[in-house]
């Protein structure tokens, strides 16, 4: 599989984030693990960041934080 990703900049996402209040993190279980652009290490990362930018993290059915996507599913 080839897979071209690149993860965005803290400061890009910063900017996409403006005016926003609420937050749901999403990777994806495949390319992105594989390329350690957006896996779940990376979603853990990522809602580490933006708590300590005081973003409002919105929680799933489980009570968590994040979300993977596996087959087209979100787990």
């Amino acid at each position: 599989m080839k897979s071209i990703t690149r993860q965005k900049t803290i400061d890009e996402i910063q900017r996409g984030l403006k005016g926003l209040d609420r937050v749901f993190i999403i990777g994806c279980g495949t390319c992105t693990t594989m390329t350690k652009t957006g896996g779940i290490d990376q979603v853990e990362e990522m809602k580490k960041r933006l708590q300590e930018m005081n973003r409002l993290l919105l929680e799933n059915a489980r009570g968590d934080f994040t979300g993977v996507v596996q087959s087209g599913l979100l787990q």
